[in-house]
């Protein structure tokens, strides 16, 4: 079984299996602290405001909560009311209230807990429709609480709002600007953008709120600034960029002054999308 440890950085807060940059950084990591090994397999993590640590166990196929020390507070498997259980949870991601969302990816299906989790909703409708969802596996809530879903099979973002309700769409699958190939991982920046590992064609695609493309950076290969089936994605608040690059075995660091050539991009809104 393979064993998953969990380090914290200092003072930076990041959360990370592997670090390996290979570009100047831009700030000094001072100090770190290891949990200890863990008996599962995790896909997501996601930290709220507090500093708890939400971890999607993948192995024992639960939610597990920790507090920023590493202390085990809680843990839950799938919604009573249902009585469906999770089937390989994914993602995860924290509102700015401690609202927590699961992509819970073998039931084609999106659900929201409190930070006790106590199930408070879900939405889902296996499909190809407009909210119906096809094996999600990122998810990522920006601050005003709207939930964007990387609905992997689908190849497409979807935008919801709070309750579940589709607010939008975009993407299909293809290797041109705005299209997909299995994307897997996004996140969301301080001023609403948001960035997309797309796995199966090796690069990042940023896009505003609606949909409209406005970056993309990255090919095939194990340079720095290429990628090789990037899986996982975030943004810091100063607007650092990491990227989970899984077949490289590594993390990429793009800083917020980073600027990818958007020459060849089509700035026109994708196919598919909607405001």
């Amino acid at each position: 079984m393979k064993k998953m440890i969990i380090k914290r950085i200092l003072p930076l807060l990041v959360l990370i299996l592997v670090l390996i940059v290979n570009t100047p950084l831009a700030f000094a990591v001072t100090s770190f602290t290891t949990w200890k090994s863990f008996g599962f397999t995790s896909i997501g993590i996601a930290v709220d405001s507090a500093g708890n640590v939400y971890v999607s166990d993948n192995t024992n196929v639960l939610i597990q909560k920790f507090d920023s020390d590493g202390v085990s507070s809680a843990q839950w498997d799938g919604p009573a009311a249902t009585g469906v259980l999770f089937a390989a949870p994914n993602g995860i991601a924290v509102d700015s209230v401690g609202n927590v969302y699961v992509a819970d990816t073998g039931n084609n299906r999106i659900q929201k807990f409190n930070s006790a989790g106590v199930f408070l909703a879900q939405w889902d409708g296996s499909g190809s429709g407009g909210g119906q969802l096809n094996s999600p596996h990122g998810i990522a809530v920006d601050s005003a609480g709207n939930v964007y879903v990387a609905d992997t099979v689908n190849n497409r973002i979807q935008k919801f709002n709070s309750a579940g309700v589709p607010l939008a769409q975009w993407g299909n699958f293809g290797s041109g600007a705005g299209q997909f190939n299995a994307p897997k991982g996004i996140a969301v920046d301080s001023a609403g953008n948001i960035y997309v590992a797309d796995t199966g064609n090796h690069r990042i695609q940023k896009f505003n709120s609606a949909g409209v493309l406005v970056a993309q950076w990255g090919s095939m290969g194990s340079g720095a600034g290429n990628f090789n089936t990037p899986k996982g994605i975030a943004v810091d608040s100063a607007g650092n960029i990491y990227v989970a690059d899984s077949n490289n075995n590594r993390i990429q660091l793009h800083l917020e002054t980073f600027a990818p050539t958007v020459s060849s991009i089509n700035r026109q809104t994708p196919a598919g999308a909607s405001a």
